[in-house]
């Protein structure tokens, strides 16, 4: 009789470590999945304030100039701003991101904190 309780208690209780087992990989993986979204909405939000300020720039014509200011990391995570012909890439452990821009006449580099975004003669310059 003890052998028998103590067997069902051995079966309910394994029952119970795999429920807890299964639950835990789900939420695991659920989370995953929101980080990833969560940080490619805040990716998204950078780049399209970095390609409207370049737009905005070009648009306005010789003679403008605005400040723009990037975070250091995203979501605690590093990434990387770079323009190549008329696009602008970001980089990171997520993935990449792209967003077109108006223009291919872009010189500088975008960098964490303050950049500077200033049309001349219709060439757009960063300074940082």
């Amino acid at each position: 009789m003890k052998a028998q309780v103590s067997l069902e208690f051995m079966i309910i209780f394994a029952s119970f470590l795999i429920i807890l087992s299964v639950s835990l990989l789900i939420t695991w993986v659920k989370t995953e999945e929101v980080e990833t979204l969560q940080f490619n909405l805040e990716s998204s939000k950078i780049i399209n304030l970095v390609s409207n300020t370049i737009n905005t720039a070009y648009l306005e014509g010789d003679g403008y100039i605005q400040n723009l200011t990037l975070p250091d990391n995203i979501l605690d995570l590093p990434y990387q701003l770079s323009i190549s012909s008329n696009m602008i890439t970001l980089n990171h452990s997520y993935g990449t991101v792209s967003e077109k821009i108006l223009t291919n006449n872009v010189t500088g580099v975008l960098v964490s904190g303050v950049n500077t975004i200033e049309n001349r003669g219709g060439m757009i310059f960063i300074n940082t």
